[in-house]
């Protein structure tokens, strides 16, 4: 018996998302097309909001990431920009105004990655809200 709920919605959804890519590329098989114009043609484009929204969140992870680096670098001049963050906190006062100049220069890359994909993640987003 199947567990109703979210969980199970989102394996119905993922099944038929399978489904109809499955019957896409046996059609493209029965004409004996090759399998690299199969990819590029059918499902790169369908899988291009994915894609988008993998590389966002995967930039993201790695560049707001603290923890590894902080274990792995030992020397202060390869630090990343998050450590040196943490180096402008000190123990009894911050110094608020370069604090905050810096976390804006550390976000800006993040905004171009995000500005560069935008396109591509708001269609994933909006694909699911279609109603019908």
């Amino acid at each position: 018996m199947e567990k109703k709920g979210s969980n199970a919605i989102l394996k119905g959804r993922n099944a038929r998302k399978y489904t109809i890519l499955s019957t896409l590329t046996k059609r493209w098989t029965f004409t004996k097309t090759p399998y690299y114009y199969t990819f590029r043609r059918i499902i790169v484009p369908i899988a291009k909001p994915i894609i988008a929204t993998i590389a966002i969140f995967s930039f993201m992870w790695r560049w707001n990431d603290y923890l590894w680096p902080l274990i792995v670098i030992s020397k202060q001049d390869r630090q990343t920009l998050q450590q040196a963050l943490a180096t402008f906190v000190g123990q009894l006062q911050i110094n608020w105004s370069d604090l905050l100049a810096m976390t804006t220069i550390t976000i800006i890359p993040v905004i171009a990655v995000f500005l560069a994909f935008q396109n591509f993640f708001m269609e994933g987003v909006t694909a699911g809200a279609v109603k019908g």
